[in-house]
C-alpha cells in the first residue's frame, strides 16, 4: 500500500512538472492581434508560384512591398495582377484575413495560395489620404502636404497622393517642387491627363512656355472633351502667341461643352480680340461677364475691343430706328427737299478722311528693372493673362542701362489709366506710370 502511495505522489509530480514546462514555454509569447474593422490591402495575385517567391524575396531584401508589386505587374502584366481595397474584416477573403493577421502596417504578408495562382497581401491603410484630402479642400496645404508625406511613406505607388502633393506644393507657390510630385504621379498613373495639365499649369507659372504647351497637348488627346484641359491649352496658346486659329477653336468647343463658365468666354474673347476678331471678341466677353463676377480686367478687355472695331462693325451697334409707321411721306418729303443734296466734299467717305483711324501710342509702364531676364518674367505675367506689351532699353543719365515693361498699347490715356488701375486692383502691378507718346 505504501509502495503504491509513492508511486502515485511520483506519478503526480511529474505530471505538475510538465504542466509547468509547458507553461514556461509559452511564457512571454501572446496570440496574434487579431484584425478589426476596415482594413485596406494592397494583393499582389500571381499565375506562378516561383514569380511570387521572387518578388517576396526582393521585399526582404529591402524593396518597398508596393513598389515590388508595382514593377512585376508591369514586368508581367499577363502574369501579375495588382489591386488596392478597403474593406470591413468581414467582407476579407478567409485567406487573405489570415495571411494578414500579425502583419504590421507597410509589410507584406507570405506567399499564399489564392483563386488558381499565389498571392502576397501587404497591409496598409487610408486614413493620412482621407484627412489630407479634406485639409485640401479647405485649403490647409501645409497639414495637408504633411499627411501625404506619412501616406506616401506607406504607399509610395498612390499616385493620387503625389498629385494631390503637386497641388498643395503648387497653391504655396512651390511650383518646382510641385513639379516633382507630378512627375512621380505620372510615374505611378500612367500619365494621367488631370496630372498632365495640372503639372503644365505649374510649368506655364514658371514661365516655361514650350513644355507647358508639350504637356497640355497631351492631356487634350487623351481627353478630347474636357473643357478645363481644352481652355487650358487654348490659354497657353494665347500666351505662347502660337496657333491662335487652333487656340479658338480649343476655346470654342470648351464653351460649346460647358457654356455656363465665364472664364471659358473670357479665353475665346482675348484669342479673338489678339486676331483681331474685336466684333467676335466683344460678344464673349459680353457673356462671360453675364456669367460670371465682373472682374475690371474683364470690364476693361471689352471697352479694349469696342475701341477697335472698325468703322463699319461698330455702325451695327449704332443703327438708327426705323422712321415709324404713320408718318406722312410729306414731311419726309419736305425734309428731303430742304435739305441740300450732299456735296464730295461732305460725302462719308471725305468725313472718314477728316477722321483718320486713331494711332495707338499710350503704354502702362508696370516696371523698370535692371536685368533683361526679369522684365522678360514680369512681361510673360502678363501676357498670360491676354495682355500685350513688350521690353524696352533705356539708358539713365548716368549711362545705366534699365529695361521698362510696357502693357499696351491703348489707343488713348483714359484706357491706358484705367487698365493701369486695373493691374494695381487685380494685385498684377503695385506702381506704375502711364506713358503716351505721338
Amino acid at each position: 500500500m505504501g509502495h503504491y502511495n509513492g508511486a502515485m505522489r511520483r506519478k503526480s509530480l511529474f505530471i505538475i512538472a510538465v504542466v509547468a514546462v509547458l507553461a514556461l514555454a509559452g511564457c512571454g509569447r501572446s496570440p496574434a492581434p487579431q484584425l478589426m474593422g476596415r482594413q485596406c490591402v494592397v494583393l499582389g495575385w500571381f499565375e506562378k508560384k516561383p514569380l511570387a517567391e521572387a518578388v517576396l524575396k526582393e521585399i526582404s531584401q529591402g524593396t518597398n512591398a508596393q513598389v515590388a508589386l508595382a514593377k512585376a505587374a508591369r514586368a508581367h502584366p499577363e502574369q501579375v495582377l495588382v489591386s488596392r481595397k478597403c474593406l470591413d474584416v468581414t467582407q476579407l477573403d478567409p485567406r487573405v484575413y489570415k495571411a494578414l493577421v500579425g502583419v504590421k502596417l507597410g509589410a507584406a504578408s507570405g506567399v499564399f495560395r489564392l483563386r488558381d495562382g499565389w498571392a502576397i497581401a501587404v497591409r496598409t491603410t487610408d486614413r493620412f489620404f482621407a484627412k489630407a484630402r479634406d485639409l485640401l479642400r479647405s485649403r490647409a496645404c501645409i497639414k495637408a502636404e504633411q499627411l501625404l508625406m506619412k501616406d506616401l511613406s506607406l504607399n509610395p505607388t498612390r499616385w493620387q497622393a503625389w498629385h494631390m502633393l503637386g497641388l498643395c506644393r503648387a497653391a504655396t507657390g512651390r511650383f518646382k517642387l510641385a513639379i516633382e510630385a507630378y512627375e512621380k504621379a505620372r510615374a505611378w498613373s500612367g500619365d494621367s491627363p488631370v496630372v498632365l495639365n495640372d503639372e503644365a499649369s505649374a510649368l506655364l507659372a514658371m514661365g516655361k512656355l514650350a513644355p507647358a504647351l508639350g504637356l497640355y497637348r497631351r492631356a487634350v488627346r487623351a481627353a478630347p472633351n474636357n473643357p478645363v484641359f481644352l481652355n487650358n491649352y487654348a490659354s497657353a496658346l494665347l500666351a505662347a502667341r502660337e496657333q491662335l486659329e487652333l487656340a479658338e477653336t480649343m476655346a470654342c468647343k470648351a464653351t460649346r461643352i460647358d457654356p455656363q463658365q465665364s472664364a471659358y468666354w473670357d479665353t475665346l474673347g482675348r484669342i479673338q480680340a489678339a486676331r483681331g476678331e474685336h466684333l467676335k471678341a466683344v460678344g464673349s466677353f459680353a457673356r462671360a461677364l453675364r456669367l460670371g463676377p465682373r472682374w475690371p480686367e474683364l470690364e476693361q478687355r471689352l471697352i479694349e475691343s469696342v475701341l477697335r472695331m472698325d468703322e463699319d462693325k461698330l455702325a451695327l451697334f449704332g443703327k438708327c430706328s426705323p422712321t415709324p409707321q404713320g408718318t406722312s411721306a410729306v414731311s419726309a418729303s419736305s425734309s428731303k427737299a430742304s435739305s441740300p443734296s450732299p456735296t464730295p466734299s461732305t460725302s462719308s467717305a471725305a468725313v472718314a478722311r477728316v477722321r483718320p483711324k486713331t494711332k495707338a501710342s499710350c503704354y502702362v509702364q508696370v516696371s523698370t528693372v535692371r536685368a533683361y531676364a526679369r522684365a522678360a518674367k514680369i512681361l510673360r505675367r502678363f501676357r498670360a493673362r491676354g495682355y500685350p506689351g513688350k521690353v524696352e532699353r533705356w539708358v539713365d543719365s548716368k549711362g545705366r542701362v534699365w529695361f521698362r515693361v510696357l502693357i499696351g498699347p491703348y489707343p488713348k490715356r483714359i484706357l491706358a489709366a484705367g487698365a493701369a488701375r486695373a493691374f494695381r486692383k487685380s494685385g498684377l502691378a503695385r506702381d506704375y506710370v502711364v506713358l503716351c507718346r505721338p
